[in-house]
């Protein structure tokens, strides 16, 4: 399963990872930017990301993509997707 987004960060000076779990049918991708600590212009950043699932056995997921920005003074994760997807 490809999935791709958009997460909108305070700076562009910001590394993105991600991490993807799995708890019975629910898939959850937790995508996280945090600052890199180098002098950066203030101003809006975004960063385009793609994951793969892969492994999973045919039939319905319930799809959870969660963001987060840490130390940013932005609220807590924050769950821009939740839907249900089919793997075949």
């Amino acid at each position: 399963m490809r999935i791709e987004g958009k997460i909108g960060t305070p700076t562009p000076c910001q590394t993105v990872n991600g991490r993807a779990d799995r708890n019975g049918d629910v898939l959850e991708l937790r995508v996280t930017a945090r600052a890199t600590g180098d002098p950066c212009v203030q101003e809006p950043g975004a960063f385009l990301y793609t994951a793969q699932i892969s492994g999973l056995d045919v039939g319905g997921y319930r799809l959870r993509v969660v963001h987060q920005l840490p130390g940013t003074g932005s609220p807590g994760p924050r769950t821009v997707l939740d839907t249900t997807v089919t793997a075949r």
